[in-house]
Protein backbone atom coordinates (compact mmCIF):
# COMPACT_ATOMS: atom_id res chain seq x y z
CA UNK A 1 0.00 0.00 0.00
CA UNK A 2 1.25 3.42 -0.83
CA UNK A 3 0.04 6.33 1.48
CA UNK A 4 0.30 9.80 0.34
CA UNK A 5 -1.83 12.64 -1.01
CA UNK A 6 -4.36 11.25 -3.75
CA UNK A 7 -5.82 13.44 -6.71
CA UNK A 8 -7.29 13.05 -9.70
CA UNK A 9 -6.41 13.97 -13.53
CA UNK A 10 -9.23 14.61 -15.78
CA UNK A 11 -10.29 16.51 -19.09
CA UNK A 12 -13.78 17.27 -20.74
CA UNK A 13 -14.37 13.44 -20.88
CA UNK A 14 -15.14 14.24 -17.11
CA UNK A 15 -17.62 16.78 -15.70
CA UNK A 16 -16.12 19.71 -14.37
CA UNK A 17 -14.57 19.95 -10.71
CA UNK A 18 -17.38 21.04 -7.77
CA UNK A 19 -17.51 21.27 -4.13
CA UNK A 20 -17.70 17.45 -3.59
CA UNK A 21 -14.03 17.14 -4.70
CA UNK A 22 -11.89 16.08 -1.32
CA UNK A 23 -8.64 15.81 -2.21
CA UNK A 24 -5.99 19.53 -1.68
CA UNK A 25 -4.61 18.61 -5.35
CA UNK A 26 -6.21 18.30 -8.63
CA UNK A 27 -5.25 17.67 -11.76
CA UNK A 28 -6.96 18.52 -15.25
CA UNK A 29 -5.96 19.13 -19.10
CA UNK A 30 -5.44 22.58 -20.44
CA UNK A 31 -4.73 21.84 -23.55
CA UNK A 32 -3.51 19.06 -26.20
CA UNK A 33 -1.12 21.10 -28.87
CA UNK A 34 -2.59 24.39 -28.74
CA UNK A 35 -6.20 23.18 -28.95
CA UNK A 36 -7.95 24.51 -25.53
CA UNK A 37 -9.67 21.86 -23.66
CA UNK A 38 -13.54 23.07 -23.52
CA UNK A 39 -14.07 23.02 -19.90
CA UNK A 40 -10.80 23.86 -18.68
CA UNK A 41 -11.92 27.38 -17.90
CA UNK A 42 -14.86 26.47 -15.99
CA UNK A 43 -12.95 24.26 -13.73
CA UNK A 44 -10.08 26.77 -13.29
CA UNK A 45 -12.59 28.89 -11.95
CA UNK A 46 -13.58 26.29 -10.04
CA UNK A 47 -10.58 25.30 -8.37
CA UNK A 48 -9.07 28.73 -7.85
CA UNK A 49 -12.62 29.14 -5.66
CA UNK A 50 -11.78 26.10 -3.96
CA UNK A 51 -7.96 27.66 -3.46
CA UNK A 52 -9.92 30.45 -1.68
CA UNK A 53 -11.92 28.46 0.39
CA UNK A 54 -8.62 26.25 1.71
CA UNK A 55 -10.16 23.21 -0.17
CA UNK A 56 -6.75 23.26 -2.96
CA UNK A 57 -3.64 23.66 -2.20
CA UNK A 58 -1.80 22.97 -5.55
CA UNK A 59 -3.78 23.05 -8.96
CA UNK A 60 -1.84 21.14 -11.67
CA UNK A 61 -2.94 21.77 -15.21
CA UNK A 62 -1.59 19.51 -18.05
CA UNK A 63 -0.73 19.83 -21.66
CA UNK A 64 -0.21 17.10 -24.13
CA UNK A 65 2.86 17.38 -26.05
CA UNK A 66 2.40 17.67 -29.71
CA UNK A 67 5.96 18.13 -32.57
CA UNK A 68 5.81 21.59 -33.84
CA UNK A 69 6.45 25.17 -32.36
CA UNK A 70 6.02 24.95 -28.68
CA UNK A 71 6.17 28.66 -28.86
CA UNK A 72 2.22 28.69 -29.86
CA UNK A 73 1.85 25.90 -26.85
CA UNK A 74 3.30 28.00 -24.07
CA UNK A 75 1.12 31.45 -25.61
CA UNK A 76 -1.98 28.99 -25.41
CA UNK A 77 -1.23 28.19 -22.41
CA UNK A 78 -0.64 31.94 -20.92
CA UNK A 79 -3.88 32.77 -22.42
CA UNK A 80 -6.25 30.39 -21.09
CA UNK A 81 -4.95 31.25 -18.02
CA UNK A 82 -4.74 35.15 -17.76
CA UNK A 83 -7.79 35.10 -20.16
CA UNK A 84 -10.13 33.02 -16.64
CA UNK A 85 -8.04 34.45 -14.01
CA UNK A 86 -6.98 38.07 -15.11
CA UNK A 87 -3.05 36.71 -14.12
CA UNK A 88 -1.00 33.58 -13.24
CA UNK A 89 -1.89 32.17 -10.18
CA UNK A 90 0.63 31.14 -7.34
CA UNK A 91 -0.88 27.92 -6.87
CA UNK A 92 -0.83 26.88 -10.65
CA UNK A 93 1.65 24.21 -11.58
CA UNK A 94 2.29 22.73 -15.49
CA UNK A 95 2.48 19.04 -16.40
CA UNK A 96 3.64 18.29 -20.04
CA UNK A 97 2.19 15.08 -20.76
CA UNK A 98 4.70 12.88 -23.62
CA UNK A 99 2.82 10.58 -25.33
CA UNK A 100 2.88 8.23 -28.25
CA UNK A 101 -0.91 8.32 -29.09
CA UNK A 102 -0.29 4.37 -30.48
CA UNK A 103 3.14 5.56 -32.67
CA UNK A 104 1.86 9.13 -33.90
CA UNK A 105 4.37 10.77 -31.86
CA UNK A 106 7.56 9.00 -33.04
CA UNK A 107 11.57 9.45 -31.75
CA UNK A 108 13.34 10.82 -29.66
CA UNK A 109 11.15 14.60 -28.93
CA UNK A 110 13.64 15.87 -26.21
CA UNK A 111 14.29 19.45 -27.57
CA UNK A 112 10.57 19.96 -28.05
CA UNK A 113 9.41 18.87 -24.68
CA UNK A 114 12.49 20.87 -23.02
CA UNK A 115 12.10 24.11 -24.85
CA UNK A 116 8.34 23.58 -24.18
CA UNK A 117 9.61 23.03 -19.75
CA UNK A 118 11.56 25.99 -20.43
CA UNK A 119 8.73 28.13 -21.80
CA UNK A 120 6.44 27.20 -19.36
CA UNK A 121 8.85 28.18 -16.35
CA UNK A 122 9.08 30.93 -17.58
CA UNK A 123 5.97 32.13 -17.44
CA UNK A 124 5.22 30.23 -13.71
CA UNK A 125 7.19 32.98 -12.30
CA UNK A 126 10.62 31.35 -13.48
CA UNK A 127 10.21 28.91 -10.92
CA UNK A 128 10.99 25.19 -12.88
CA UNK A 129 9.94 23.62 -10.31
CA UNK A 130 6.64 24.49 -11.39
CA UNK A 131 6.72 22.41 -14.45
CA UNK A 132 6.26 18.42 -14.21
CA UNK A 133 6.96 15.82 -16.68
CA UNK A 134 4.06 12.55 -16.75
CA UNK A 135 5.20 9.53 -19.61
CA UNK A 136 4.91 6.11 -19.29
CA UNK A 137 8.06 4.24 -18.31
CA UNK A 138 8.23 3.90 -22.80
CA UNK A 139 7.48 7.05 -23.64
CA UNK A 140 9.95 8.79 -20.86
CA UNK A 141 12.86 6.00 -23.09
CA UNK A 142 11.65 6.73 -26.53
CA UNK A 143 9.83 10.51 -26.20
CA UNK A 144 11.97 11.79 -23.37
CA UNK A 145 15.52 10.50 -23.34
CA UNK A 146 16.92 13.81 -22.32
CA UNK A 147 15.30 15.59 -19.35
CA UNK A 148 16.12 18.04 -17.01
CA UNK A 149 17.90 16.88 -15.05
CA UNK A 150 16.22 18.23 -11.67
CA UNK A 151 12.51 17.86 -13.59
CA UNK A 152 10.30 15.89 -11.65
CA UNK A 153 8.34 13.12 -12.74
CA UNK A 154 4.74 11.92 -12.79
CA UNK A 155 4.75 8.33 -14.33
CA UNK A 156 1.79 6.12 -15.21
CA UNK A 157 1.87 2.77 -14.43
CA UNK A 158 -1.31 0.71 -13.99
CA UNK A 159 -1.83 -1.60 -11.16
CA UNK A 160 1.12 -3.29 -9.30
CA UNK A 161 2.74 -1.83 -7.37
CA UNK A 162 4.85 1.77 -7.40
CA UNK A 163 7.65 1.66 -10.02
CA UNK A 164 11.09 2.72 -9.53
CA UNK A 165 11.63 5.82 -11.63
CA UNK A 166 14.20 9.02 -11.86
CA UNK A 167 12.63 11.90 -9.97
CA UNK A 168 9.43 10.88 -9.78
CA UNK A 169 6.64 12.79 -7.67
CA UNK A 170 3.33 10.97 -8.25
CA UNK A 171 2.40 7.86 -9.80
CA UNK A 172 -0.68 7.93 -11.76
CA UNK A 173 -1.71 3.77 -10.56
CA UNK A 174 -5.46 3.80 -12.46
CA UNK A 175 -6.97 5.19 -15.40
CA UNK A 176 -10.13 4.55 -13.01
CA UNK A 177 -9.91 0.72 -14.10
CA UNK A 178 -7.29 -0.89 -12.61
CA UNK A 179 -7.39 -1.81 -8.43
CA UNK A 180 -4.39 -0.88 -6.01
CA UNK A 181 -4.53 -1.39 -2.39
CA UNK A 182 -5.64 1.19 -0.53
CA UNK A 183 -5.86 3.81 -3.05
CA UNK A 184 -9.35 4.75 -4.55
CA UNK A 185 -10.23 4.56 -8.48
CA UNK A 186 -13.04 6.90 -8.29
CA UNK A 187 -13.53 10.21 -6.86
CA UNK A 188 -16.37 12.34 -6.74
CA UNK A 189 -17.88 14.39 -8.89
CA UNK A 190 -16.16 12.52 -11.37
CA UNK A 191 -16.43 8.84 -10.63
CA UNK A 192 -13.76 6.05 -12.25
CA UNK A 193 -10.90 8.34 -13.77
CA UNK A 194 -7.18 8.52 -14.35
CA UNK A 195 -5.95 8.80 -10.37
CA UNK A 196 -2.40 9.75 -8.83
CA UNK A 197 -0.50 9.52 -5.77
CA UNK A 198 2.20 11.42 -4.29
CA UNK A 199 3.77 8.92 -2.42
CA UNK A 200 4.62 9.55 1.50
CA UNK A 201 3.62 13.50 0.86
CA UNK A 202 0.70 15.48 2.50
CA UNK A 203 -0.71 18.46 -0.02
CA UNK A 204 1.14 21.23 1.94
CA UNK A 205 4.24 18.58 0.92
CA UNK A 206 3.67 17.99 -2.48
CA UNK A 207 3.04 21.85 -2.50
CA UNK A 208 6.05 22.47 -1.62
CA UNK A 209 8.10 20.66 -3.53
CA UNK A 210 6.25 21.50 -7.26
CA UNK A 211 7.39 25.13 -5.76
CA UNK A 212 3.83 26.62 -4.84
CA UNK A 213 3.57 26.57 -1.03
CA UNK A 214 4.04 29.92 0.62
CA UNK A 215 3.52 31.60 3.53
CA UNK A 216 3.17 35.42 3.45
CA UNK A 217 4.38 37.85 6.30
CA UNK A 218 2.38 40.35 4.41
CA UNK A 219 -1.12 40.68 4.00
CA UNK A 220 -0.95 41.95 0.61
CA UNK A 221 1.78 39.85 -0.75
CA UNK A 222 -0.20 37.04 -2.04
CA UNK A 223 -2.41 39.51 -4.09
CA UNK A 224 0.80 41.61 -5.47
CA UNK A 225 2.35 38.63 -6.31
CA UNK A 226 -0.78 37.60 -9.12
CA UNK A 227 0.38 40.98 -10.64
CA UNK A 228 2.47 40.93 -13.76
CA UNK A 229 5.19 44.01 -12.24
CA UNK A 230 5.18 46.03 -8.96
CA UNK A 231 3.83 48.67 -11.59
CA UNK A 232 0.89 46.51 -12.50
CA UNK A 233 0.09 46.25 -8.56
CA UNK A 234 0.27 49.90 -8.47
CA UNK A 235 -1.92 50.96 -10.99
CA UNK A 236 -4.65 48.34 -9.58
CA UNK A 237 -4.37 50.62 -6.03
CA UNK A 238 -4.56 53.45 -8.01
CA UNK A 239 -7.96 52.84 -9.47
CA UNK A 240 -9.29 50.99 -5.96
CA UNK A 241 -8.07 54.22 -4.16
CA UNK A 242 -8.98 56.59 -6.77
CA UNK A 243 -5.90 58.19 -6.99
CA UNK A 244 -4.78 60.28 -9.54
CA UNK A 245 -1.27 58.74 -10.85
CA UNK A 246 0.03 61.84 -12.64
CA UNK A 247 0.35 63.52 -9.30
CA UNK A 248 -1.94 67.17 -11.13
CA UNK A 249 -2.87 68.27 -7.60
CA UNK A 250 0.97 67.83 -6.26
CA UNK A 251 -0.02 65.97 -3.17
CA UNK A 252 1.96 62.92 -3.30
CA UNK A 253 1.33 60.06 -6.02
CA UNK A 254 -0.34 58.04 -3.09
CA UNK A 255 -3.16 59.28 -0.60
CA UNK A 256 -1.24 57.59 2.87
CA UNK A 257 -4.41 57.45 4.41
CA UNK A 258 -6.07 55.70 1.85
CA UNK A 259 -3.42 53.12 1.30
CA UNK A 260 -3.62 52.45 4.87
CA UNK A 261 -7.14 52.14 5.56
CA UNK A 262 -7.07 49.84 2.54
CA UNK A 263 -4.38 47.55 3.92
CA UNK A 264 -6.46 47.76 7.17
CA UNK A 265 -9.59 46.42 5.97
CA UNK A 266 -8.02 43.39 3.69
CA UNK A 267 -6.04 42.57 6.59
CA UNK A 268 -8.89 42.21 8.95
CA UNK A 269 -10.62 40.15 6.27
CA UNK A 270 -7.54 38.19 5.62
CA UNK A 271 -7.74 37.09 9.03
CA UNK A 272 -11.39 36.42 9.28
CA UNK A 273 -11.62 34.03 6.25
CA UNK A 274 -8.77 32.22 7.28
CA UNK A 275 -7.31 32.54 3.42
CA UNK A 276 -3.33 33.35 2.60
CA UNK A 277 -4.84 34.77 -0.94
CA UNK A 278 -7.17 36.74 -2.73
CA UNK A 279 -7.48 39.27 0.04
CA UNK A 280 -9.08 41.90 -2.09
CA UNK A 281 -12.06 39.87 -3.40
CA UNK A 282 -14.76 41.72 -1.50
CA UNK A 283 -15.99 45.08 -1.19
CA UNK A 284 -15.27 47.04 2.33
CA UNK A 285 -18.99 47.24 2.67
CA UNK A 286 -19.11 44.09 3.10
CA UNK A 287 -15.61 43.37 4.30
CA UNK A 288 -16.09 45.56 7.39
CA UNK A 289 -18.96 44.32 9.11
CA UNK A 290 -17.10 45.62 12.71
CA UNK A 291 -16.87 48.80 11.90
CA UNK A 292 -12.82 48.76 11.16
CA UNK A 293 -13.54 50.57 7.61
CA UNK A 294 -15.86 53.64 9.79
CA UNK A 295 -13.59 53.71 12.31
CA UNK A 296 -11.06 54.59 9.65
CA UNK A 297 -12.80 56.55 7.78
CA UNK A 298 -14.26 58.83 10.61
CA UNK A 299 -10.35 59.44 12.19
CA UNK A 300 -9.09 60.39 8.86
CA UNK A 301 -11.88 63.07 8.24
CA UNK A 302 -11.70 64.60 11.47
CA UNK A 303 -7.34 65.16 11.77
CA UNK A 304 -8.11 66.62 7.44
CA UNK A 305 -4.49 66.50 7.14
CA UNK A 306 -2.78 65.45 3.92
CA UNK A 307 -0.36 63.23 6.22
CA UNK A 308 -1.82 61.43 8.74
CA UNK A 309 -1.54 62.10 12.49
CA UNK A 310 0.21 59.36 13.70
CA UNK A 311 -1.20 59.59 17.69
CA UNK A 312 -4.98 60.04 16.36
CA UNK A 313 -4.98 57.25 14.22
CA UNK A 314 -3.43 54.65 16.38
CA UNK A 315 -5.45 55.17 18.98
CA UNK A 316 -8.13 54.88 16.82
CA UNK A 317 -7.17 51.61 15.00
CA UNK A 318 -6.24 50.30 18.40
CA UNK A 319 -9.73 50.81 19.02
CA UNK A 320 -10.99 49.74 16.14
CA UNK A 321 -8.71 45.88 16.01
CA UNK A 322 -9.13 45.01 19.68
CA UNK A 323 -12.94 45.12 18.81
CA UNK A 324 -12.86 43.05 15.20
CA UNK A 325 -10.42 40.63 16.26
CA UNK A 326 -11.71 39.43 19.71
CA UNK A 327 -12.92 36.58 18.22
CA UNK A 328 -9.28 35.90 16.79
CA UNK A 329 -7.55 36.11 19.96
CA UNK A 330 -4.88 33.63 18.49
CA UNK A 331 -3.97 36.31 15.54
CA UNK A 332 -3.45 39.63 17.35
CA UNK A 333 -0.27 38.88 17.50
CA UNK A 334 0.35 38.61 13.55
CA UNK A 335 -2.12 41.32 13.20
CA UNK A 336 0.02 43.75 15.56
CA UNK A 337 3.12 43.10 13.64
CA UNK A 338 1.35 43.96 10.05
CA UNK A 339 0.00 47.54 12.09
CA UNK A 340 3.91 47.67 12.94
CA UNK A 341 4.87 47.67 9.36
CA UNK A 342 1.75 49.83 8.10
CA UNK A 343 2.34 52.62 10.70
CA UNK A 344 5.94 53.40 9.57
CA UNK A 345 6.87 56.84 8.48
CA UNK A 346 5.74 57.29 4.68
CA UNK A 347 8.25 59.12 2.78
CA UNK A 348 6.38 61.83 0.50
Amino acid sequence: MTNGVTFTDTSYYQVPIDNAYPHGVVSFRVLDGSWEDPIFRTNLRRAADLVTKNRLIAVVTYLVYRPGDQRAAAAAFRTAVTDTLGAIPRWLVAMIDAESWGGAIRGNQSDGLNRLYVLLAAILGGDPRRVLGYANRGDFAQLWPQRPARMRTVVASYGGSLPEFGNLIAWQYTNGEYQVDGLPSATRPFGACDHNVAPDLTPAQFAEQVGVLHLPTDPLEEVMAMYASKEAFEAMLDRKLGIDPQNTDKSGRTSVNGLFQFWMTRTIATLRTGTKNRAFLGPPSIIDNQGLQGAISRTVKTANAPVIDQHALNAAVNAAVAAAVAPLAAQVADLHKTLNEALKPVDR
